[in-house]
């Protein structure tokens, strides 16, 4: 499940070979006069800063002294520039087993190679990042030699990233609902698979893919696994799941192929968060795997 998310994460900041293209960039909404970045301690003014949301909570931004634009951006290919300084951020909140919640950097990339952010960095994104939009963010300091960040700054909205791998090509009715760590979510997506089952806060079809969406819940080869956005990475997966029951029971056809009304009850625990389930949902009944 991680290796599906780490792999489409690491996609969003491929680069173009070098451009010869020595004219000034175009122009865009963003404000980056009061971020400081520095590199080997010598400063670097920034002059543009994009934000794309790739999923509810998440978001991905790209500033630059003279590289991007929002089609680049939400592309994940961007044709970099001789000497530009670029530094792409993935955003996300995070929600620990006590209910606590926290926006933080969760992902850097500078100079196209990955960046240690520990636990991750404080950050701040405003709620609409639709295209055209003037979008406030603020990064905690994060220092990381030869690399220094910290401050506000305006970036330009770029809308939500479409996202077509993974997702059904109808929605599915869902009165599901899940409480993680006393906070309450809708369930979106379910797909079966004999007796192994995924479920999950964003849609899902039949395939491998394991589309981004803020809890995703696994049982595959007699074990349960939690994952999402809003789960740190490292969140240990011992389980105590047996009080969870699933029951299948009528069956269906749509547009994606067979169905099975899936209920849910009962309450679990996965790496310290509690799990609370309730409700019915619609889901795939896809082929064994």
């Amino acid at each position: 499940m991680r290796a599906v998310i780490a792999v489409l994460a690491l996609a969003a900041c491929g680069s173009k070979k070098d451009s010869d293209d020595k004219s000034a960039p175009p122009p865009t909404l963003s404000k980056v006069d009061k971020l400081s970045v520095s590199v080997g301690g010598k400063a670097i003014a920034m002059g543009r800063a994009f934000v794309k949301r790739v999923s509810p909570d998440h978001w991905r931004l790209l500033v630059s002294d003279r590289e991007g634009s929002c089609d680049e951006l939400l592309s994940g290919v961007t044709t970099s520039q001789g000497g530009a300084t670029t530094f792409v951020a993935t955003v996300r909140t995070l929600l620990a087993p006590d209910g606590t919640q926290a926006t933080k950097v969760t992902e850097l990339w500078f100079a196209g190679k990955p960046v240690e952010v520990g636990d991750g960095v404080a950050a701040q994104v405003a709620a609409d990042v639709a295209k055209g939009k003037k979008v406030d963010v603020t990064l905690g300091k994060l220092v990381h030699p030869p690399l220094a960040i910290d401050g506000s700054f305006v970036a330009e909205g770029c809308g939500d990233q479409q996202v077509l791998a993974g997702v059904p090509t109808t929605q599915h009715v869902s009165a599901a609902t899940l409480v993680i760590a006393g906070k309450p979510v809708e369930l979106h997506g379910a797909a079966l698979h004999g007796s192994e089952i995924v479920l999950s806060t964003g849609p899902k079809d039949c395939s491998s893919t394991l589309p981004f969406a803020q809890v995703v819940l696994e049982f595959k080869d007699g074990a349960w696994e939690l994952a999402g956005t809003w789960i740190p990475p490292g969140t240990p997966q011992d389980a105590a799941m047996k009080n969870v029951k699933l029951a299948v029971g009528a069956t269906g056809t749509s547009a994606d192929g067979p169905t099975a009304a899936v209920k849910l009850a009962g309450t679990g625990t996965i790496g310290g968060y509690s799990l609370g389930f309730s409700g019915t949902i619609e889901a795939l009944d896809c082929p064994d795997r």
